[in-house]
Protein backbone atom coordinates (compact mmCIF):
# COMPACT_ATOMS: atom_id res chain seq x y z
CA UNK A 1 0.00 0.00 0.00
CA UNK A 2 2.82 2.40 0.49
CA UNK A 3 4.30 1.89 -2.73
CA UNK A 4 0.75 2.49 -4.24
CA UNK A 5 0.22 5.63 -2.16
CA UNK A 6 3.62 6.95 -3.08
CA UNK A 7 2.92 6.22 -6.77
CA UNK A 8 -0.30 8.28 -6.59
CA UNK A 9 1.32 11.01 -4.56
CA UNK A 10 3.76 11.80 -6.97
CA UNK A 11 1.64 11.21 -9.95
CA UNK A 12 -1.00 14.28 -8.75
CA UNK A 13 1.69 16.10 -7.51
CA UNK A 14 5.05 16.22 -9.72
CA UNK A 15 3.72 14.85 -12.92
CA UNK A 16 0.60 16.46 -12.92
CA UNK A 17 2.42 19.89 -12.83
CA UNK A 18 4.82 18.72 -15.82
CA UNK A 19 2.01 18.23 -17.99
CA UNK A 20 0.38 21.77 -16.89
CA UNK A 21 3.07 24.05 -17.10
CA UNK A 22 5.15 22.14 -19.28
CA UNK A 23 5.54 25.43 -20.94
CA UNK A 24 6.93 27.28 -18.38
CA UNK A 25 9.10 25.47 -16.19
CA UNK A 26 12.31 26.45 -16.54
CA UNK A 27 10.87 30.08 -15.73
CA UNK A 28 9.13 28.32 -13.13
CA UNK A 29 12.29 27.01 -11.42
CA UNK A 30 13.15 29.50 -9.20
CA UNK A 31 10.17 29.76 -6.91
CA UNK A 32 7.65 26.86 -7.50
CA UNK A 33 9.05 23.65 -5.56
CA UNK A 34 8.06 21.38 -7.92
CA UNK A 35 9.80 22.93 -11.27
CA UNK A 36 12.49 22.90 -8.99
CA UNK A 37 12.53 19.47 -8.59
CA UNK A 38 12.07 18.75 -12.19
CA UNK A 39 15.25 20.81 -12.39
CA UNK A 40 17.07 18.64 -10.64
CA UNK A 41 16.28 16.19 -13.22
CA UNK A 42 16.52 18.64 -16.20
CA UNK A 43 20.55 17.64 -16.42
CA UNK A 44 19.75 13.71 -17.13
CA UNK A 45 16.88 14.34 -19.26
CA UNK A 46 15.97 17.33 -20.87
CA UNK A 47 12.42 16.31 -22.28
CA UNK A 48 11.32 16.80 -18.47
CA UNK A 49 12.65 19.84 -17.81
CA UNK A 50 13.98 22.58 -20.42
CA UNK A 51 12.31 20.90 -23.55
CA UNK A 52 9.44 18.74 -22.90
CA UNK A 53 9.34 16.17 -25.49
CA UNK A 54 6.08 14.42 -26.98
CA UNK A 55 6.97 11.00 -25.28
CA UNK A 56 7.28 12.50 -22.34
CA UNK A 57 4.16 13.94 -22.37
CA UNK A 58 2.16 10.85 -23.50
CA UNK A 59 4.32 8.94 -20.92
CA UNK A 60 3.24 11.24 -18.19
CA UNK A 61 -0.61 12.05 -19.35
CA UNK A 62 -1.26 8.23 -19.72
CA UNK A 63 -0.18 7.89 -16.58
CA UNK A 64 -1.86 10.15 -14.35
CA UNK A 65 -4.85 10.06 -16.69
CA UNK A 66 -5.31 6.02 -16.67
CA UNK A 67 -2.61 4.56 -14.65
CA UNK A 68 -3.09 6.69 -11.44
CA UNK A 69 -7.12 5.73 -11.16
CA UNK A 70 -6.09 2.17 -11.72
CA UNK A 71 -3.95 2.00 -8.91
CA UNK A 72 -6.70 3.61 -6.63
CA UNK A 73 -8.87 1.06 -7.55
CA UNK A 74 -6.14 -1.39 -7.11
CA UNK A 75 -5.67 0.18 -3.53
CA UNK A 76 -9.27 -0.46 -2.93
CA UNK A 77 -8.92 -4.14 -4.14
CA UNK A 78 -6.08 -4.42 -1.99
CA UNK A 79 -7.42 -3.52 0.77
CA UNK A 80 -11.15 -4.93 0.86
CA UNK A 81 -9.40 -8.40 -0.58
CA UNK A 82 -10.96 -8.01 -3.71
CA UNK A 83 -9.96 -11.45 -5.82
CA UNK A 84 -10.16 -9.51 -8.86
CA UNK A 85 -7.20 -7.24 -7.10
CA UNK A 86 -4.66 -10.00 -8.91
CA UNK A 87 -5.24 -9.60 -12.62
CA UNK A 88 -5.69 -5.88 -12.35
CA UNK A 89 -2.30 -5.79 -10.55
CA UNK A 90 -1.34 -8.13 -13.06
CA UNK A 91 -1.91 -5.84 -16.11
CA UNK A 92 -0.79 -2.83 -14.83
CA UNK A 93 2.35 -3.25 -12.92
CA UNK A 94 3.60 -5.11 -16.30
CA UNK A 95 2.27 -2.07 -18.56
CA UNK A 96 3.91 -0.16 -16.04
CA UNK A 97 7.35 -1.62 -16.14
CA UNK A 98 6.89 -2.18 -19.90
CA UNK A 99 6.65 1.81 -20.28
CA UNK A 100 9.73 2.33 -17.92
CA UNK A 101 11.64 0.01 -20.21
CA UNK A 102 11.05 1.62 -23.37
CA UNK A 103 11.91 5.07 -21.54
CA UNK A 104 15.17 3.65 -21.09
CA UNK A 105 15.46 2.29 -24.62
CA UNK A 106 14.63 4.87 -26.38
CA UNK A 107 17.02 7.06 -24.24
CA UNK A 108 20.04 4.94 -24.87
CA UNK A 109 18.65 4.58 -28.85
CA UNK A 110 19.02 7.86 -29.08
CA UNK A 111 22.78 8.05 -27.91
CA UNK A 112 20.97 9.86 -24.23
CA UNK A 113 20.13 12.61 -26.58
CA UNK A 114 18.33 14.59 -23.37
CA UNK A 115 21.63 14.18 -21.46
CA UNK A 116 23.12 17.47 -21.01
CA UNK A 117 26.33 16.58 -20.51
CA UNK A 118 27.26 12.85 -19.85
CA UNK A 119 28.32 12.27 -16.42
CA UNK A 120 28.16 9.90 -13.34
CA UNK A 121 25.83 12.31 -11.75
CA UNK A 122 23.64 12.53 -14.76
CA UNK A 123 23.14 8.89 -15.11
CA UNK A 124 22.82 8.29 -11.79
CA UNK A 125 20.08 10.87 -11.09
CA UNK A 126 18.59 9.23 -14.95
CA UNK A 127 18.22 6.00 -13.45
CA UNK A 128 17.80 6.76 -9.62
CA UNK A 129 14.84 8.70 -10.36
CA UNK A 130 13.09 5.87 -12.67
CA UNK A 131 14.19 3.17 -10.24
CA UNK A 132 11.21 2.59 -8.17
CA UNK A 133 8.77 2.37 -10.35
CA UNK A 134 10.86 -0.31 -12.96
CA UNK A 135 11.73 -2.11 -9.43
CA UNK A 136 8.17 -1.59 -7.44
CA UNK A 137 6.33 -2.66 -10.64
CA UNK A 138 8.33 -5.42 -11.61
CA UNK A 139 7.76 -6.88 -7.49
CA UNK A 140 3.92 -6.14 -8.40
CA UNK A 141 4.23 -7.79 -11.74
CA UNK A 142 6.04 -11.11 -9.80
CA UNK A 143 3.64 -11.17 -6.95
CA UNK A 144 0.72 -10.97 -8.87
CA UNK A 145 1.94 -13.83 -11.06
CA UNK A 146 2.85 -15.87 -8.30
CA UNK A 147 -0.90 -15.26 -6.44
CA UNK A 148 -2.31 -16.01 -9.64
CA UNK A 149 -0.59 -19.22 -10.31
CA UNK A 150 -1.07 -20.62 -6.73
CA UNK A 151 -4.65 -19.71 -7.30
CA UNK A 152 -4.68 -21.89 -11.01
CA UNK A 153 -2.20 -24.74 -9.51
CA UNK A 154 -5.21 -26.85 -8.03
CA UNK A 155 -7.46 -26.45 -11.63
CA UNK A 156 -4.22 -27.65 -13.27
CA UNK A 157 -3.88 -30.75 -10.94
CA UNK A 158 -7.65 -31.42 -11.00
CA UNK A 159 -7.43 -31.53 -15.00
CA UNK A 160 -5.24 -34.12 -14.29
CA UNK A 161 -7.25 -36.36 -12.00
CA UNK A 162 -10.36 -35.56 -14.16
CA UNK A 163 -8.48 -36.78 -17.39
CA UNK A 164 -7.64 -39.92 -15.68
CA UNK A 165 -11.69 -40.43 -14.64
CA UNK A 166 -12.92 -39.65 -18.12
CA UNK A 167 -10.65 -42.70 -19.33
CA UNK A 168 -11.66 -44.58 -17.00
CA UNK A 169 -15.72 -43.99 -17.37
CA UNK A 170 -15.72 -45.93 -20.77
CA UNK A 171 -14.18 -49.06 -18.93
CA UNK A 172 -16.73 -51.36 -17.10
CA UNK A 173 -16.52 -50.71 -13.28
CA UNK A 174 -15.20 -53.85 -12.53
CA UNK A 175 -11.95 -53.62 -14.81
CA UNK A 176 -11.50 -50.14 -13.14
CA UNK A 177 -11.53 -51.68 -9.76
CA UNK A 178 -9.27 -54.53 -10.53
CA UNK A 179 -6.66 -52.26 -12.21
CA UNK A 180 -6.81 -49.85 -9.13
CA UNK A 181 -6.27 -52.20 -6.83
CA UNK A 182 -3.39 -53.70 -8.44
CA UNK A 183 -1.60 -49.91 -9.16
CA UNK A 184 -1.48 -51.20 -12.57
CA UNK A 185 -2.68 -47.41 -14.32
CA UNK A 186 0.78 -47.22 -16.78
CA UNK A 187 -1.30 -50.45 -18.78
CA UNK A 188 -3.80 -48.14 -19.52
CA UNK A 189 -1.94 -45.26 -20.46
CA UNK A 190 0.59 -47.43 -22.93
CA UNK A 191 -3.07 -48.50 -24.69
CA UNK A 192 -3.90 -44.99 -25.22
CA UNK A 193 -0.21 -44.28 -27.01
CA UNK A 194 -0.30 -44.33 -30.76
Amino acid sequence: MALLGFFCVVAVTIELYFLVAHDSLVAAAAHNPLAWLLSLYGPSDSAYFASPSPLALALEGLNVAVTTPLVALLAFGVVRRRPWRWPLQLGLSAYVTYSVVLYFLVAHVSGMAGMAAPSVSAYAIFYGANLPWLIGYAWLTWDAGREIYRALAPAVVERDRIAAVVEDFAEEPTKVESRRQRGDDRERAESLTP
